[in-house]
């Protein structure tokens, strides 16, 4: 639990900064600060965590 946030919501904060974490991938890549190898891999396990992410947000909303 996030402290000063209600119960749940850490869970959207933690979303909302991967998401912005997959943006700055896309800055990264555009300015060639990472190789494609480095942006792929990386993107690749972004896309993981989201899914891993959302199905809880999706369990913790379902159980409530």
């Amino acid at each position: 639990m996030v402290r000063g946030f209600p119960q749940g919501m850490g869970y959207y904060i933690a979303r909302g900064s991967l998401y912005e974490t997959m943006t700055l991938l896309e800055i990264f890549i555009k300015r060639n600060w990472l190789s494609q190898e480095e942006f792929s891999a990386v993107k690749n396990e972004t896309r993981e965590i989201a899914k891993m992410l959302n199905g809880f947000i999706n369990s913790v909303k379902r159980n409530q």
